[in-house]
């Protein structure tokens, strides 16, 4: 499902926008849409987590995230109110996003007015001829896209080593020569 809509000027004519869209995909009742704004700013590497910009090998990029996730991990204490350090690597991972730091995560809101602030963030000093953009995302429609796979019972220790593929745990899971 995809769909291009022509560029919007005012709040209103977004909002409908909007609308509209919830309206032709035909959302579940209750169903929630999801958004991203980019401000244009990399617009090679549109959709592009942020750790992945670079124009480095992927195991260089891995690397260092590993080397910025645990360097995070030993000063990143600091950024949590209430103490409480994250229990899990996702957990670090979502902090470090949260604090702007490079990771393999890609934000997205259920709150269309918040994609189109990070869409139109950066002040237009001058002329600003960047294309700004808002995507839109229908998750119930790809969670029905995306293949279940059916097992007997749960296996925890399978589903960590895939977690484990996909967030290291500040050790680099694939060593390289290469250094950012």
């Amino acid at each position: 499902m995809s769909e291009t809509i022509a560029p919007v000027k005012t709040v209103p004519e977004y909002l409908n926008e909007i609308e509209r869209i919830r309206k032709n995909w035909a959302c579940k009742p209750g169903g929630e849409l999801w958004f991203r704004g980019e401000d244009g700013e990399y617009p090679t590497t549109r959709l592009f987590p942020k750790a992945f910009r670079p124009d480095q090998p992927t195991d260089a990029l891995l690397f260092a995230e590993a080397r910025i996730l645990d360097d995070f991990k030993r000063s990143g204490s600091q950024l949590v109110s209430d103490g409480g350090l994250p229990g899990d690597r996702f957990d670090w991972y979502m902090l470090m996003q949260h604090h702007g730091g490079p990771t393999r995560l890609l934000d997205w809101s259920d709150a269309s007015l918040v994609a189109l602030h990070f869409a139109a963030k950066k002040p237009a000093c001058g002329r600003d001829d960047r294309t700004r953009l808002v995507y839109v995302l229908d998750p119930d429609w790809l969670d029905g896209e995306i293949p279940t796979i059916e097992t007997e019972d749960e296996d925890e220790e399978e589903d960590n080593f895939l977690f484990d593929l996909y967030l290291t745990d500040g050790e680099p899971l694939i060593e390289s020569q290469n250094s950012l």
